[in-house]
């Protein structure tokens, strides 16, 4: 083969890349449209908002810190009559998680609309992960995924030995899994897999994961969790979308919320750039391993 077809040959895979990564991007996007004209997102909004604040991603990153440092694996977090009001019970025993919760009082003094002024001041209340409780099924953006990986598993975790990041398996209720840095956040000392997963939603998974630890080295994880998880998610959808794996089970419900619903899709765009980069780099490892297997 000459030079110039093998260059031809390159740019043709290249392009091929392209299409399938825009095809898998516009299929999320799509989804996501879907799933907030459907009514589901909707009506999960309700149950939310009897809670008040539930979902970990709508307090503030300051006590989402809290949050994490007391319990590094919650999720979804309510006060004890909050969950109540869910028909869940926090089970007897169970230690809170102490977090801010903002309040105003008077001064008596007013300002020159002759209104009084007030001042906000922050009192410590306790809340609960939802592992901590027990009762009804909360509504669900998400759908476990079942089937087969094609052994995308197995060429991952090669991956990641070989970028000294050890995959452990462990059982988990709460979490798929996570992504552990130390407490610089510049190096990652493991990625932990829930063993509770079937092989599709494991690949899905640890690829979620292994974006993580490729995209957000150094970043603050409490401050931008938002962004860091559709970021996370879109380039696992991504990634099985490339090869012929459908994850949209989960992955849109899941960027979806993340996404705060109708902004979502504008979420998308504004890391665009940070999820096509660590898509294509994970891709690329991946091809590169299944190279050597074959």
């Amino acid at each position: 083969m000459t030079t110039t077809n093998k260059s031809r040959r390159l740019k043709t895979d290249i392009e091929l890349a392209q299409e399938k990564r825009e095809a898998a991007i516009a299929k999320l996007e799509q989804g996501i449209q879907s799933l907030l004209d459907s009514g589901r997102w909707q009506q999960w909004l309700t149950m939310m908002s009897r809670l008040k604040s539930l979902s970990m991603n709508r307090y503030s990153w300051q006590n989402c810190l809290l949050v994490l440092m007391q319990n590094p694996d919650a999720t979804v977090v309510a006060g004890y009559r909050d969950w109540q009001k869910a028909g869940r019970q926090v089970r007897k025993g169970e230690k809170g998680i102490a977090i801010r919760a903002p309040f105003t009082k008077k001064t008596g003094e007013f300002d020159e609309k002759g209104k009084e002024k007030k001042t906000t001041y922050f009192n410590l209340v306790t809340v609960f992960d939802i592992s901590q409780t027990d009762g009804e099924e909360l509504p669900q953006l998400v759908s476990p995924l079942h089937g087969d990986d094609a052994g995308l598993y197995a060429a991952l975790v090669r991956i990641c030995s070989k970028l000294q990041v050890p995959v452990l398996e462990e059982s988990m209720d709460s979490r798929n899994g996570y992504c552990k840095f130390d407490r610089i956040g510049d190096r990652v000392e493991k990625i932990v897999i829930s063993n509770n997963l079937e092989p599709l939603h494991k690949a899905k998974t640890l690829t979620h994961e292994l974006f993580h630890a490729l995209a957000h080295k150094g970043e603050d994880y409490a401050q931008h969790r938002e962004l860091m998880e559709i970021e996370a998610e879109s380039g696992a959808f991504i990634v099985l979308n490339y090869f012929g794996l459908d994850s949209s089970d989960f992955s849109i419900g899941y960027v979806t919320g993340w996404g705060n619903g109708v902004e979502a899709i504008a979420r998308l765009k504004e890391s665009a750039t940070c999820i096509q980069t660590i898509s294509d780099q994970i891709i690329n490892m991946i091809e590169e391993q299944r190279s050597l297997v074959i």
